[in-house]
């Protein structure tokens, strides 16, 4: 619910196995999982870029965007962004749904999802996922030339847990929703010190952030056009951020966040509408560093916007006012506000077959410490929350679909940014480095799907005009996956994803010297076979980064390599 206000970027949750076993329960949805996303902040296109099918997951329906949603970071789906078609017949859901795997080196997974049938009125879903890697990591020195690794080796454990629980409840002319969410993340690597008198010491460092979310909101679903909108969501988020061992040990913040996104309209004569929204988000924080200190942040942002409905024609122009506020290091309050445009026009210039849409907008943000762990999971919680604007930006998509089975998506976008958030290494810990600059994004994407073959292809480029501060930015990324199944119950599928080399900075906080390193580009491929043993069960094995690259999506790093195992699905 967070200030979202930039240029669609197309992106999917992680792809899941289709428990189907023949024909006749072979019972797919295809939708899409649409955000609108800081271009500036993009560092990895997921290789997974669909959500499979129904039986996979839960309850999905285009038709009600926010309601029964099968998890809690899906964001929202929505028919009008989807070029894939709904195919005919009634979804069959399931009520359990576990998946348990494990490979070499040792890295456990489990998924489990609770959705008793309640009636078509409610929906309530209850969720946990465990990811996690246990061994060590080699160590890495910086050079100008890049990094490279040395005989030592470095504690590489990560662990992410995660929990949670959705319930809605729907009627004639409305729906309320509530959720809430829990997941610790744990990370111990730092296996960048070879510069340091005595690194070993540094290998009991750990990471250990705690992230609680909690959500209510009511909205209107009657589509006649001349009823009463209205779009009401309150959140709260906490924030435990903790370094400790034997160097950084009370280092970290502890942080409340508290958002509130209000939206009214109403039809006036047919084909006008005029809606209200506002968004105001506030963070209050305090470090726990050998000189603690508490501060306060927060945006708040009105859109009035005027929309304008005909035929194929979509039309909105609006204006947003919007203001940061909050305390700096030396407590003083500061606040400012800017108006930006706020306007979209989409075509469908070919009825069910091929989409434009043109917009323009700005905005203000704040980035909150959970935002920052969203981010990069590796960086210093003793900061302070960090602004950031976009005065001006647009963007131009077109998508199509031929024949039922192929689709495509096309879009260009332009941001000038204040502010513009990239990481850097300072004596092992990940600093937040800001700065100016535009940025130019194509992207294109390609999609088939018949009986037998599912297959994806896109291609991001992004021209940064101040490339030196944009660390660890890719300018061209490449994603694909090829799916083929033999009637159902073999499936063979192969995944993968390209980026080419970025620059990062390594800076020795002792000598206070500086490296800037190039590091290469990687290929991470992964592949996975499946059997369907019946409707409930089915079995798998999968490797992952095959070719086992040195993955670096910040600098000193480094991503486990290949990986070997397989695990089972379970639906009731």
């Amino acid at each position: 619910m967070k200030r979202i206000l930039s240029i669609m970027v197309a992106v999917a949750a992680a792809a899941m196995l289709p428990l189907a076993a023949q024909e006749s329960i072979n019972s797919t949805v295809e939708v899409e999982r649409v955000y609108r996303g800081r271009l500036a902040d993009v560092t990895k296109m997921p290789i997974g870029m669909e959500i499979n099918d129904t039986l996979s997951n839960f309850k999905l329906k285009l038709d009600y965007p926010t309601f029964e949603r099968p998890y809690k970071d899906l964001y929202e789906f929505s028919s009008l962004w989807a070029a894939d078609l709904e195919p005919a017949g009634k979804p069959r859901y399931p009520w359990l749904y576990v998946k348990a795997g494990i490979a070499y080196p040792w890295m456990p997974d489990a998924d489990v999802y609770i959705s008793p049938n309640l009636g078509g009125k409610f929906s309530f879903t209850v969720y946990y996922n465990h990811d996690s890697f246990w061994g060590d990591m080699p160590v890495l020195s910086v050079s100008p030339e890049g990094t490279s690794a040395s005989a030592a080796s470095a504690r590489g454990d990560r662990m992410v847990n995660r929990a949670g629980a959705d319930i809605g409840y729907r009627w004639k002319k409305g729906e309320i929703k509530a959720d809430v969410g829990y997941s610790n993340n744990y990370y111990a690597y730092y296996g960048s010190f070879l510069s340091a008198p005595d690194y070993t010491a540094l290998h009991t460092g750990a990471h250990d952030f705690t992230l609680l979310e909690a959500s209510v909101g009511a909205r209107s679903t009657v589509t006649d056009r001349n009823a009463f909108y209205y779009d009401v969501s309150l959140g709260y988020t906490y924030f435990d951020d903790d370094r400790y061992g034997d160097v950084f040990a009370g280092n970290g913040v502890r942080e409340h966040s508290a958002d509130v996104d209000l939206s009214f309209g109403a039809t006036i004569k047919r084909r006008h509408k005029v809606y209200l929204r506002f968004v105001n988000s506030v963070s209050f924080y305090e470090s726990r560093s050998s000189a603690p200190a508490s501060y306060n942040s927060g945006f708040w942002e009105a859109t009035p916007t005027y929309r304008w409905e005909s035929g194929r024609w979509h039309i909105n122009a609006g204006v947003s006012v919007s203001s940061t506020y909050g305390s700096d290091a030396a407590h003083k309050p500061y606040s400012k506000a800017v108006f930006y445009p706020n306007v979209k026009a989409s075509l469908e210039a070919v009825k069910n077959y091929l989409w434009i849409d043109l917009e323009a907008y700005g905005r203000n943000d704040v980035i909150s410490h959970a935002d920052m762990g969203r981010m990069n999971p590796w960086f210093d919680g003793n900061i302070h929350t960090l602004s950031t604007a976009v005065p001006i930006a647009a963007g131009v998509d077109i998508r199509g679909v031929i024949r039922d089975k192929f689709s495509y998506m096309l879009s260009a976008a332009y941001e000038r940014v204040g502010g513009m958030i990239a990481f850097r290494n300072v004596g092992g810990l990940q600093l937040p480095l800001q700065h100016d600059g535009d940025v130019v994004s194509a992207e294109l994407e390609l999609r088939w799907k018949s009986k037998d073959i599912k297959a994806f292809a896109g291609v991001s480029y992004h021209y940064y005009s101040n490339a030196e501060s944009a660390l660890m930015k890719p300018s061209v990324e490449v994603s694909a996956m090829a799916e083929y199944n033999i009637r159902r119950r073999v499936f063979f599928r192969i995944d993968c994803y390209y980026r080419n080399s970025v620059t990062g900075i390594y800076s020795d906080a002792a000598e206070g010297s500086q490296v800037r390193s190039r590091i290469p580009g990687f290929v991470d491929l992964g592949a996975r076979v499946s059997y369907v043993i019946n409707e409930r069960v089915a079995v798998y094995i999968e490797g992952d980064n095959l070719i086992n690259s040195r993955i670096q999506y910040f600098l000193g790093y480094l991503e486990p390599g290949l990986s070997i195992g397989g695990g089972v699905y379970l639906k009731f």
